[in-house]
């Protein structure tokens, strides 16, 4: 008898972990055409294409956790359009990318893009129970989504991204510690 439940119980369990995969994959497969477009319209497409995939990879492992990781994918991917749309936007003012000319123009509004990110973030992850877990998960997709756009820095564009998202990270730690504490 204790033999059938167990393996009830085990038939349940790897049901369980097969929807939630399913479910992770569905849902990354939806956001693959949106990620294609960023690798197709970013300026190194290599680069672009390692960081969507790393993207997609976090998301995809969030979803399947689920919790406070799922939590994390919306505002991560939402927030990600910030860094990634002042990237292209100074791409196509029209100045020229070459070495050192590029870091006047991109640099501040890949940096700024990561600001606004991280400090949206942490608005948006101010009333979450778990907003700890669910802000690594959006930053990491924000640094990978929005550094596809700053590839043409080098590194320097995704530590701007990331330097941004960090500082909405030192954001929320300040908002969470300055709400009182309520008791019951």
């Amino acid at each position: 008898m204790a033999t059938d439940l167990h393996i009830v119980r085990e038939r349940a369990r790897r049901a369980l972990e097969r929807g939630r995969v399913r479910h992770a994959a569905l849902a990354v497969g939806l956001l693959l055409p949106a990620l294609a477009l960023v690798v197709v319209v970013a300026p190194r497409a290599g680069w672009a294409a390692a960081w969507s995939a790393g993207a997609a990879l976090v998301a995809f492992v969030a979803l399947w956790r689920g919790q406070a990781w799922a939590r994390g994918v919306l505002p991560g991917f939402v927030c990600a359009l910030l860094p990634l749309a002042s990237a292209h936007a100074a791409a196509r003012i029209g100045h020229l990318c070459t070495g050192d000319g590029c870091v006047s123009l991109c640099a501040p509004l890949c940096t700024t893009g990561g600001v606004l990110a991280g400090l949206a973030l942490a608005r948006w992850m101010r009333r979450q129970p778990s907003a700890w877990s669910a802000y690594a998960v959006s930053a990491a997709l924000v640094v990978a989504v929005g550094a596809t756009g700053c590839t043409c820095l080098g590194l320097g564009g995704v530590l701007g991204v990331l330097g941004g998202v960090l500082f909405g990270g030192v954001a929320l730690a300040l908002g969470r510690s300055a709400r009182p504490v309520r008791e019951n």
